[in-house]
């Protein structure tokens, strides 16, 4: 090897050991592995919950459905019961409400049945509503109510 070879051979190694010639350069530091912060995924809006769809509310009496109208009398009470159409939506809530409770006194029973009775006020006969609801269903029956039978 010549001397200006063996010159520029050893400039070159220096210049590569002390890093002044970027031939042998070590590189550049990097930030350590650390997962990069994600947004965080907001969480999906629950579907509202549809209204149930209620097609109709049978109001029983024993095994008679009530359809429109029906008569009671003072000191004669009856309990009826009502059925959630279509079957299938059992477990609804239903609210009972009389027109005129001076009159008329409602009182629940139990989920799905109620007892009601005739209060004489002094101006028996007289007529009353029964309103049901149930979601959004609504059923009003007419109750006549009457003074005690005379034996």
């Amino acid at each position: 090897m010549s001397k200006r070879n063996r010159a520029a051979f050893l400039l070159l190694t220096l210049l590569a050991l002390t890093g002044l010639c970027g031939c042998m350069r070590a590189p550049a530091p990097t930030a350590p592995n650390v997962p990069t912060p994600q947004t965080a995924t907001p969480a999906p809006t629950p579907e509202p919950t549809p209204t149930p769809n209620v097609e109709g509310l049978r109001v029983m009496f024993y095994t008679t459905e009530i359809q429109t109208d029906f008569t009671i009398w003072v000191d004669d009470p009856i309990d009826l019961t009502v059925q959630v159409m279509p079957l299938t939506l059992q477990g609804l809530k239903v609210d009972w409400e009389s027109g005129n409770p001076d009159i008329l006194k409602v009182e629940n029973t139990d989920e799905y049945a109620v007892h009601i009775e005739c209060i004489d006020d002094g101006s028996l006969p007289k007529s009353c509503t029964l309103t049901l609801r149930c979601a959004a269903y609504e059923k009003t029956l007419t109750v006549y109510c009457r003074p005690a039978k005379t034996q």
